[in-house]
């Protein structure tokens, strides 16, 4: 889950979109936590400009690593 607004928590990050791509259906972000680069899908109505401090969370049952 991608927030503009401010959460605390386990599972819970602070991050800054480096890029959103507009796709129709959804946006893509690519988002900087913590020196890692992480990719999100959200829906087209949130408002995220490049540049935004989002918090981020990632529910453990939905989390896919790959190496």
């Amino acid at each position: 889950m991608v927030t503009t607004e401010r959460r605390g928590g386990p599972n819970v990050w602070d991050a800054t979109v480096k890029t959103n791509i507009f796709l129709g259906f959804h946006q893509d972000l690519e988002l900087m936590a913590g020196g890692l680069l992480l990719e999100a899908r959200i829906h087209p109505s949130l408002d995220v400009p490049v540049g935004a401090n989002v918090s981020i969370s990632i529910a453990p049952d939905r989390c896919i690593v790959c190496d």
